[in-house]
């Protein structure tokens, strides 16, 4: 992404780490967004969003969020 391609200049100034925490926190918070917005949304479109990788990547994220109660939410298998 965006921050990627800025890798050299922010592992100079000691800004790297910073920078992940924010692109992590943006993936978090535009995942919450969503979960208020939605009654059901598959794991397809949660990762289209928000700008993940695929279905897997946004599973392990709800995953985390719930368990950590950032969000209010289950993920059923069956659909």
């Amino acid at each position: 992404g965006k921050v990627e391609a800025k890798k050299a200049v922010l592992e100079a100034d000691g800004n790297w780490g910073l920078a992940q925490q924010v692109v992590e926190s943006l993936f978090r918070r535009n995942i919450q967004r969503l979960t208020k917005t939605y009654l059901t949304l598959s794991l397809e479109d949660i990762a289209s969003h928000v700008g993940l990788p695929g279905a897997a990547d946004a599973e392990a994220r709800l995953v985390r969020m719930v368990e950590q109660r950032e969000i209010f939410a289950t993920v059923d298998q069956s659909c």
